[in-house]
């Protein structure tokens, strides 16, 4: 297989909790990610589960460290925004999960919005924002911690791996145009490096 797809680890059917942490395999390195909202918490039609997928690589899954993980979240080092997923990607084998956190000890998630179609939503379930009509700037404290409401199977989120780590590029794919929702809150300058990965202009690699 080759090193920047996911590799196989084993297919699992876990009950996903929020605080969840899971690891994949991909470009020879294990990563870690945390399950920080599930449709069981968010009171919203179409949330599976929301991961947040920190830049933070091991060689091993038993070199995990809580620590580190709640660090990199907090000081915002991802490889993408908080993505909304389906389970596929742990009952094809893809996630394994392996701990499990204290959501608080992460106060950065709280800055968290969902995007959808023009609506922007709080991480709990509060709609904020309506593109359509109001005139005042959208509560987006942190644009980073910006996600959208599109589910992504394994495939979709590979990609978006892919994309932050440099590892691959599709012309056809705009998988973060939701960000241009938003032109009067953000300047070129604030967007963040995956979505310059995205539109084939990269600028940062982790």
């Amino acid at each position: 297989m080759t090193a920047n797809k996911l590799e196989f680890i084993r297919k699992t059917r876990p009950k996903l909790k929020a605080g969840n942490v899971f690891y994949y395999r991909i470009n020879n390195k294990v990563y870690f990610g945390l399950v920080f909202i599930t449709k069981a918490e968010y009171d919203y039609v179409g949330i599976a589960f929301i991961v947040v997928l920190p830049n933070y690589a091991a060689q091993q899954p038993s070199d995990f460290s809580p620590e580190t993980l709640i660090e990199t979240i907090q000081k915002g080092d991802l490889l993408a925004p908080p993505t909304n997923i389906n389970q596929r990607a742990w009952t094809m084998g893809y996630f394994n999960v392996i701990d499990h956190i204290d959501l608080s000890s992460i106060p950065i998630l709280d800055t968290y919005r969902m995007n959808h179609s023009g609506f922007l939503y709080d991480r709990w379930g509060k709609m904020l924002f309506d593109l359509r009509y109001d005139v005042h700037t959208p509560d987006i404290p942190n644009i980073l911690f910006l996600g959208d409401m599109g589910i992504y199977a394994h495939e979709g989120i590979e990609y978006l791996i892919q994309l932050g780590l440099g590892l691959d590029y599709d012309a056809r794919e705009k998988p973060y145009d939701f960000y241009e929702s938003y032109p009067k809150n953000f300047s070129e300058e604030d967007l963040p490096y995956w979505y310059f990965n995205s539109i084939g202009k990269p600028l940062v690699k982790p």
